[in-house]
């Protein structure tokens, strides 16, 4: 479709490359085999079934015919692949379908990196959320291949979760992300081709973009829950040894029950209750020893006991009682 080639003209010198890839000019370039490593595990996968189906048919080992959206075969002959390979292929090899990869990869790519980054298991509920709307309306629309429409829903959750990146267009329009898929539908439009895929895209875009943001923000109910088992498959966390709680009662060791209580109010320091009181033992003191308690500056002469007393002035007489 000619909506690829003004998709890719839109490499829009939009300001992505650099606001939400992180990736700059100055980045040396890398083989294809990292560039293909470093694609996140959804787009990766997406990638790699889009090409080998294509390239199936390209080899004629499989035929498009047995791969379009065909809800008769599905329902009466229940060929259910078809539910799934309808989304795979965006026709043969080619300049389209080359414009048509990158802007697969891109957009998507760009979802999963940032507007889901941690979130491998909510980008892909958003991708069956939006390809179970598809394929309930693909029967009432005749469209056989939802692949084109799938692509374009990413575009519209991305533009308007990132409504404040300017864009422009071959440096002649301008506008902000939000009008990103209204523009691509319009020059798609006046090069012929039909508004149907583009639309049934926008619609399953905007039916997910309300109810997993805008209706929990108005009403703070969330109606959209990304199943568990999807959740158990891309977001296992890493079970870390649990640390017990050791409370201050259970660090403390054992105390005597028999030895007295430290008065209130007063931290006593853990202590053996079987070693002596320090405050009830005085270590021995010579008696010779000045007094400790003496007055500071006054220094008590050493006394002999047995020495006569120095009050008693020599050659007075001593009064006999």
């Amino acid at each position: 479709m000619l909506r690829s080639l003004v998709g890719s003209e839109m490499c829009i010198r939009d300001r992505v490359s650099t606001q939400s890839t992180g990736i700059t000019s100055g980045t040396m370039p890398i083989s294809l085999e990292d560039w293909y490593n470093q694609i996140p595990v959804i787009t990766r996968v997406y990638l790699t079934l889009a090409v080998a189906t294509t390239l199936l048919c390209a080899l004629e080992i499989v035929s498009p015919f047995s791969l379009y959206f065909n809800s008769n075969a599905i329902l009466y002959k229940f060929e259910l692949w078809r539910l799934v390979t309808n989304f795979l292929f965006f026709g043969l090899f080619g300049i389209e379908y080359v414009f048509h990869m990158f802007f697969l990869v891109r957009y998507c790519r760009l979802l999963e990196e940032n507007t889901f980054h941690g979130r491998t298991a909510d980008f892909l509920f958003m991708l069956l959320f939006g390809g179970t709307i598809m394929t309930v309306l693909a029967p009432f629309l005749n469209v056989h291949f939802l692949g084109s429409s799938l692509s374009f829903m990413m575009v519209y959750v991305w533009s308007y979760r990132h409504e404040h990146i300017q864009m422009s267009f071959l440096g002649v329009v301008n506008f902000t992300a939000p009008y990103l898929p209204w523009v691509l539908l319009v020059f798609a439009v006046l090069f012929g081709a039909s508004p149907v895929m583009d639309l049934l895209g926008v619609l399953a875009g905007h039916l997910y973009y309300f109810l997993e943001w805008e209706y929990p923000r108005i009403r703070g109910v969330k109606l959209l829950q990304t199943p568990s088992m999807l959740r158990s498959l891309f977001e296992v966390e890493d079970r870390e040894p649990e640390l017990e709680l050791v409370t201050q009662e259970q660090h403390e060791p054992d105390r005597n029950p028999f030895a007295p209580q430290p008065p209130a109010g007063l931290e006593q320091p853990d202590r053996n209750p079987f070693a002596p009181n320090p405050q009830a033992e005085e270590p021995d003191r010579n008696p010779f020893a000045p007094n400790p308690q003496a007055p500071a500056g006054i220094e008590e002469p050493d006394t002999n006991p047995v020495a006569p007393n120095p009050a008693v002035l020599p050659n007075q007489p001593v009064e006999a009682n």
